[in-house]
């Protein structure tokens, strides 16, 4: 029997497909998996990973080999590029992202529950912060179809796909 291994120095990028099962949470992906690819950031090589693994590195392994073989994933050799800052670009996607979310918010409720709660998310500096605040807006609302909406708008702003 042959044993197939990644090579150490492999850093590990998300392809096309891959990010699409990230955005798309219950689409055909086992939660284990999700929880795997959601590992893989293109910045570590496998060795990083297994080590951080300990015990379960050969399990993760064989998690990564099947990402590989469903094409979620692909090995880019060598060091990992350096993530490259874009503010302009994420402050751009930011600000679209709460004009849709003001949007959802106003198809979602009332006037006046609007305004008590749109301010929170105008607010909003980055990615995690609009999330948190359109989160405790939804959570305020009682309203889970508009976190529902909130969540792919979120998702797909950041991953610069628009609506």
């Amino acid at each position: 029997m042959v044993v197939r291994t990644l090579p150490d120095d492999c850093v590990l990028v998300r392809t096309a497909a891959g990010a699409r099962k990230m955005r798309d949470r219950g689409e055909g992906l086992a939660p284990k998996l999700r929880s795997v690819l959601f590992l893989v950031d293109g910045t570590r090589p496998v060795r990083a990973l297994l080590e951080r693994a300990g015990k379960l590195g050969g399990l993760l392994e064989s998690q990564l080999l099947e990402l590989l073989d469903l094409g979620l994933v692909e090995c880019r050799d060598g060091k990992a590029a350096p993530r490259v800052a874009r503010p302009a670009a994420d402050a751009t996607a930011i600000v679209g992202a709460k004009i849709r979310l003001l949007d959802a918010l106003e198809q979602a409720a009332d006037a006046k529950t609007v305004a008590s709660h749109a301010g929170l998310i105008i607010e909003a500096r980055n990615w995690r912060d609009l999330a948190l605040r359109t989160r405790a807006a939804a959570v305020a609302l009682e309203h889970a179809q508009f976190w529902a909406r909130a969540k792919q708008i979120l998702v797909s702003a950041r991953d610069g796909e628009g609506s």
